[in-house]
């Protein structure tokens, strides 16, 4: 199975200007915890809810006033979509991510494949390990 089968493909994305204030009221209306962040058609970031509630709110920053671009994650995982669902579950795995950008060879976003995703079209076994991998890398970042 293709990651293209199992992807969202129709994702809300945010620019880098704009305001984490902005990007959480996206993620409010349409109920998600991430966007990927583009300029000029390509993704050049990721911003997530848990990227504002840390690197805004924690600092007593005003989320009207700081831009994405100020923080949000530049060193994203990102998959292609004719790339196999194992493949891009590998990558989540290595750097112990929950979702990756699914982008075109040209660098414009075709979608974002998530846990969730992959969970509910693809094999549970394979998400069960998968979750397990991510779990455990992301315990030992903490410990670290």
């Amino acid at each position: 199975m293709q990651v293209k089968e199992v992807m969202t493909s129709n994702v809300q994305t945010v620019k880098p200007d704009a305001t984490a204030r902005d990007a959480a009221i996206v993620m409010k209306e349409c109920n998600i915890g991430a966007l990927p962040v583009v300029e000029n058609d390509e993704v050049v970031g990721m911003i997530t809810d848990r990227d504002i509630i840390v690197r805004v709110t924690s600092n007593d920053l005003f989320p009207a006033h700081v831009s994405i671009a100020e923080m949000m994650s530049r060193d994203i995982k990102t998959c292609t979509p004719e790339m196999k669902v194992e493949q891009a579950v590998l990558i989540m795995e290595e750097h112990c991510v929950r979702r990756l950008i699914v982008k075109h060879e040209d660098g414009r976003p075709a979608g974002i494949i998530t846990v969730g995703d992959i969970a509910r079209k693809s094999d549970t076994l394979l998400t069960g390990a998968m979750m397990r991998k991510v779990a455990e890398g992301e315990a030992q970042k903490c410990a670290a």
